[in-house]
């Protein structure tokens, strides 16, 4: 019997974040609980676009926890 993937849902998502000038950090989000966390060393006029750009992405999930209900 064949399995297939049909759908993808997560809690958490950890992006690799660079910039032009090569600076590399990590954001991790926790979509499930509405937080992240900003690893690695960033200038402090990037770590507020980011910041933003992290709580659009906990927005616009919606606080909803799909993580339970992924098929296989």
């Amino acid at each position: 019997m064949s399995k297939n993937i049909t759908k993808f849902y997560f809690d958490k998502a950890k992006y690799l974040v660079g910039d032009a000038l090569g600076n590399e950090f990590f954001l991790e989000v926790d979509y499930k609980n509405g937080k992240f966390k900003l690893s690695g060393k960033l200038p402090n006029p990037q770590k507020t676009n980011i910041e933003t750009f992290a709580l659009d992405l906990i927005k616009r999930k919606h606080g909803i926890n799909f993580s339970d209900k992924i098929n296989l």
